[in-house]
């Protein structure tokens, strides 16, 4: 799941990753759309089997996502990354009981 934001990603359009995704053959199983962050953090603990794990890595927003898990009854842990050093990446883990 994306939250889909053109100003996040250098203005790209959404039509135009539906149209790679159908390009490369998974257009039926990618489901694209501009969305509240807290809406998305609930749909994805809603869909999580029991001993499922999550990981969503962002560059801002993860105490808001690992907030949301943890409202949802998740265990949810947040980490850095220096893999795109100097940008610092964000990484929540949240795993369904």
């Amino acid at each position: 799941m994306d939250i889909w934001r053109a100003r996040d990603l250098s203005h790209n359009i959404l039509e135009a990753a539906m149209r790679d995704a159908e390009l490369e053959g998974v257009g039926d199983k990618v489901d694209l759309r501009n969305a509240d962050v807290r809406w998305a953090c609930r749909e994805i603990a809603r869909v999580l089997k029991s001993g499922g794990v999550a990981l969503i890595s962002d560059f801002t927003h993860t105490d808001e996502y690992a907030t949301v898990f943890r409202e949802q009854g998740l265990e949810a842990t947040s980490c850095f990354s220096l893999l795109l050093a100097p940008m610092i990446l964000r990484i929540v883990k949240a795993c369904k009981p």
